[in-house]
C-alpha cells in the first residue's frame, strides 16, 4: 500500500509540468475566458440597444396649446389630455420665463397675473411658438426674457408642467398632463428587451455552466475523497488553472494515503512484534506454581487476542476494496435473518430501499458488530432504515441497560469498556465500536449513541447516498 500511494504521487509530481505545458498550449486560462465572457456581454448589450434605436422611432413630444390650459383652468375638468385637481399649494415659478408664461395664461383667462402661477417641469423643451407654421424654441439653458415675439397667441407648452388658477374661495385649480400609461413605444422596446433576454439565456446559461464546471469537480472530488481516502485521483483537465489546481488536490490526496499507510504499518508491526515475547513468557511459565501459571496463561491469551483483533482491524483498514452498487436494505436484512437463526430477537422495521456505493465486506462488519452488541447487552435489536436528506441512516436500538451520558463518546476510544472489566468474558477486546466508526467515516459518515428516552440505547449510522 505504501508503495502504491508513494509511485502515485511521484507520477503525479513528474506529470506535472508536462500537463501544466500541455494545458497552457490548448486550453486558455480562467481569468482569460471569464475577461472574454464580459467584454462579449457588455458588447453584446451594446448591439441591442444600438439596434432598438434604429428599429424604433420615438414619438415627438405632446404639444400643449396655452388656450387649452386656460379652458382647462377656467372650467376645472381638464380632458384626456389635461388633469385638473383643487389643490391648497399652488407651484412656484423657477425663473422669469414661467413668470412671464403665467403672465401670458393670466392674459388668456382675463385675471390678474397673481391669481396664474406656471412651472415648465421638463427640461431641455419648454416653449414653442407656431405663427406662419414657423416654431421658434426657447431651450431651459438660459435665463433670457421671452422675446415680444414669443407672447403672442398660438403657444403651446412641451413636455410636464404645473399650471394654476386661484379661485374666489382662496384654493387652487392646477392643471398637470394626464398619464395614459407605457406608450406604445415604450411597450415596443420592453418587448425587444424581453426577447433578447429570452434568446441569450440558453448561451448565457451553457457558459456560466462550463465556467462553474471545474469548482463543480473539485467539489466532487472532495466529497468522494471523504466517502473513500482511497478513491481515484482527478482527471487533469481544463484551464492551466485548473490543471494545477488538480494536480495539488492528487499530491495531498497521494501524501494522506501515504501517511495513513506508514501509520497502519507501523502498528501493525508492533502487535506483530509483541507475539515473540509472548511465546517466550508462555514458555518460562511452564515452571511456575500452577495458580501463577494459570493466571499468567489467562493474561497471555487476553493479550494474544487484543494483538490478534489489532491486525485484523489495521487489515481492515488497509484494504483497498472496490464500492460496487449495494442495496442496503438487503444487507440489513441478510445481517439480522443470520444473527436471528442463532436464536437471537432482531427484527427489520419497513423502510424505503436505498442503494449506496460501499465496500459490502467492511459495511457488513459493522452491521454484525452493532446488532451483535445489541443483541449481547440488550437481548434483543431492532433495526430500521430511513432517508434524510442526502444520507441513509440505520438505526439499531435495544430495550438494554443503556450507557451513562458521559460515556456515550468515550466507548468509541480503543480498548475502552464502559464496566471497566479487563475480562474477556464480560465483553470483547475494545476495539469494535473503533472498528465501526472507522468503517462508517471511511465511507463518508459516522456514527452517533443516543440513550432512548424509556430505556434502551440507539446506535444510529449515517451514511451519503
Amino acid at each position: 500500500m505504501v508503495g502504491t500511494a508513494e509511485n502515485r504521487e511521484n507520477a503525479a509530481a513528474a506529470n506535472y509540468g508536462t500537463s501544466m505545458k500541455r494545458a497552457s498550449w490548448h486550453r486558455p486560462p480562467l481569468f482569460l475566458r471569464i475577461f472574454m465572457v464580459m467584454l462579449l456581454a457588455v458588447l453584446g448589450a451594446q448591439i441591442l440597444s444600438f439596434l432598438l434605436i434604429l428599429i424604433l422611432r420615438l414619438p415627438e413630444p405632446a404639444l400643449y396649446p396655452l388656450a387649452d390650459v386656460a379652458v382647462a383652468l377656467r372650467s376645472g375638468g381638464g380632458g384626456a389630455a389635461l388633469r385638473v385637481r383643487r389643490e391648497t399649494d399652488p407651484p412656484t415659478p423657477g425663473d422669469i420665463r414661467d413668470t412671464q408664461l403665467g403672465a401670458l395664461l393670466a392674459a388668456q383667462l382675463g385675471v390678474p397675473a397673481d391669481r396664474v402661477r406656471v412651472q415648465l417641469r421638463r427640461a431641455p423643451w419648454l416653449l414653442h411658438r407656431n405663427t406662419d407654421r414657423a416654431r421658434t424654441v426657447v431651450r431651459a439653458g438660459s435665463n433670457s426674457p421671452l422675446a415680444p415675439t414669443d407672447m403672442g397667441s398660438g403657444v403651446f407648452i412641451v413636455g410636464g408642467f404645473e399650471a394654476a388658477l386661484r379661485t374666489q374661495d382662496g384654493s387652487w385649480h392646477v392643471a398637470k398632463p394626464a398619464w395614459h400609461g407605457i406608450e406604445p413605444w415604450q411597450w415596443k422596446a420592453l418587448l425587444w428587451l424581453a426577447g433578447a433576454v429570452l434568446l441569450l439565456m440558453p448561451v448565457a446559461w451553457r457558459i456560466a455552466r462550463r465556467i462553474a464546471a471545474p469548482v463543480d469537480l473539485f467539489a466532487r472530488a472532495a466529497e468522494r475523497l471523504g466517502r473513500n481516502p482511497r478513491a481515484p485521483p482527478m482527471s487533469l483537465e481544463g484551464p492551466p488553472e485548473i490543471v494545477a489546481a488538480a494536480e495539488a488536490f492528487n499530491s495531498m490526496q497521494a501524501k494522506l494515503q501515504r501517511y495513513v499507510d506508514d501509520r497502519t504499518t507501523m502498528i501493525a508491526a508492533i502487535a506483530h512484534d509483541l507475539r515473540t515475547p509472548l511465546m517466550r513468557l508462555s514458555v518460562l511459565m511452564d515452571d511456575a506454581p500452577p495458580a501463577t501459571r494459570s493466571a499468567a496463561e489467562a493474561e497471555i491469551r487476553e493479550m494474544r487476542q487484543r494483538i490478534s483483533s489489532i491486525m485484523s482491524f489495521m487489515r481492515d483498514m488497509a484494504k483497498s476494496n472496490k464500492r460496487p452498487k449495494l442495496n442496503l436494505r438487503s444487507l440489513i436484512e441478510s445481517v439480522a435473518e443470520e444473527i436471528a437463526d442463532r436464536g437471537a430477537d432482531v427484527t427489520v422495521a419497513d423502510g424505503p430501499e436505498l442503494t449506496i456505493e460501499a465496500d459490502v465486506g467492511a459495511l457488513r462488519s459493522l452491521l454484525v458488530n452493532l446488532v451483535e452488541n445489541a443483541v449481547y447487552y440488550a437481548g434483543d435489536a431492532r433495526i430500521s432504515l430511513e432517508r434524510i436528506g442526502g444520507n441513509a441512516r440505520i438505526t439499531i436500538a435495544d430495550t438494554g441497560p443503556g450507557i451513562p451520558a458521559a460515556e456515550l463518546e468515550r466507548v468509541f476510544q480503543a480498548f475502552y469498556r464502559v464496566e471497566g472489566s479487563r475480562n474477556r468474558a464480560t465483553g470483547g477486546t475494545g476495539l469494535g465500536l473503533t472498528s465501526a466508526r472507522a468503517v462508517a467515516r471511511a465511507h463518508g459518515g459516522d456514527i452517533l449513541l443516543v440513550n432512548l428516552p424509556q430505556k434502551g440505547l440507539a446506535a444510529s449510522v449515517s451514511l451519503p447516498i
